[in-house]
């Protein structure tokens, strides 16, 4: 039985603003979401695909500019052999982008509408069916307008939606994934890859994002790429993204210089082309400096946010005759009425004021 060569991406958003960075990193990566598309056009020529498929969410608009509709355009001329198809997703329906695309010399791409169509390929004994949003609100599940044509082929479904029974995003359940019959469904919408899963007899997966877009998609992202057949699936995440979000939780307890502090955070964020969010937490032996660990990392962007509170010990501070033993005192006297919540917060303020003591 033949075994079709696929490329599977989705959500690459362009258009969509790189949130929480300066502008001059924006524009960065901005242009490196072209780069991780070039390279994943790239990669499906070199790999000899057989067809490549686009899950969705392809503009972060539905009415992208020129700019960026041509350079797709250019990037799909590149392999003119090789089958685009392309199922709309929530934040790039049927609209003038697409119309655009459809309307450009390029043959090979094919743009699904909201009703369920069937692209075949005879010669190679597959067919993908696809199905797109029209609108930005999809509550009826997409995928039940699937129905399979010939069992004999290998037969794919391309879709944008949300594993949820209820969702304005095309709601998809196991149990319709399972009674489509397809040999392998490609999913988009979620931003992280799922892993290769299967329901009845159907695979199924989402690629994730092609680039990060933020602190909340951390890890490798990129493409899945490999064979379906009729009886399995060899598929794969190929990272492409440049770069990789990180957040990241370092406890600093234990530590007794800055110095420690810093090579602590160092051992954990040694790729420099990365972005990093950090959290220190713990107990800190000195009070830290805004923008020493930032500086001291060098990666691509890094930002870190103090949640630690000072080794003080409010009851040895308390019986000195200083205006921070009488502060300690205070605090703690305030501290035997107080819950939970009320003693975290005169600890925060107590850490406060005696790190401004102690310059």
């Amino acid at each position: 039985m033949r075994e079709i060569k696929i490329l599977h991406m989705a959500d690459i958003h362009f258009g969509r603003p790189a949130s929480g960075l300066p502008e001059n990193l924006r524009d960065i990566r901005r242009q490196e979401v072209r780069s991780a598309f070039s390279a994943a056009i790239s990669y499906a020529k070199e790999h000899k695909a057989d067809a490549v498929l686009i899950a969705g969410d392809l503009f972060d608009f539905a009415d992208a500019d020129k700019s960026t509709i041509n350079f797709v355009i250019g990037e799909f001329a590149k392999i003119k052999d090789i089958p685009v198809l392309i199922a709309p997703g929530n934040h790039d329906p049927l609209g003038s982008a697409y119309n655009a695309l459809s309307a450009s010399d390029c043959p090979n791409v094919t743009v699904f509408t909201s009703k369920c169509e069937a692209k075949t390929f005879p010669e190679k004994n597959f067919a993908v069916y696809g199905v797109g949003f029209d609108n930005e609100v999809v509550n009826a599940p997409l995928l039940k307008k699937i129905k399979v044509q010939d069992e004999n082929m290998v037969n794919i479904a391309l879709v944008h939606g949300e594993l949820a029974p209820k969702s304005d995003y095309n709601p998809l359940t196991e149990a319709d994934i399972a009674a489509t019959g397809m040999d392998y469904i490609a999913l988009g919408h979620v931003h992280t890859y799922s892993g290769i899963k299967k329901s009845g007899n159907t695979y199924y997966a989402y690629c994730g994002a092609l680039e990060g877009g933020g602190f909340d998609e951390c890890g490798d992202k990129g493409v899945i790429f490999g064979t379906v057949s009729k009886d399995r699936c060899a598929l794969e995440l190929i990272p492409l993204s440049r770069r990789r979000y990180h957040t990241i939780e370092v406890d600093v307890t234990g530590t007794s210089t800055l110095q420690e502090i810093i090579e602590k955070v160092l051992a954990v964020t040694e790729n420099k082309d990365d972005l990093y969010k950090i959290a220190l937490v713990g107990e800190r032996p000195e009070k830290i400096p805004p923008n020493v660990i930032e500086n001291e990392i060098g990666a691509f962007f890094a930002k870190t946010k103090d949640l630690t509170r000072g080794a003080y010990n409010l009851k040895e501070i308390s019986v000195d005759y200083t205006i921070g033993g009488i502060f300690a005192k205070n605090v703690l006297e305030r501290m035997e009425n107080a819950d939970e919540n009320e003693k975290a917060d005169l600890m925060r303020a107590a850490d406060i004021v005696l790190d401004i003591l102690s310059e």
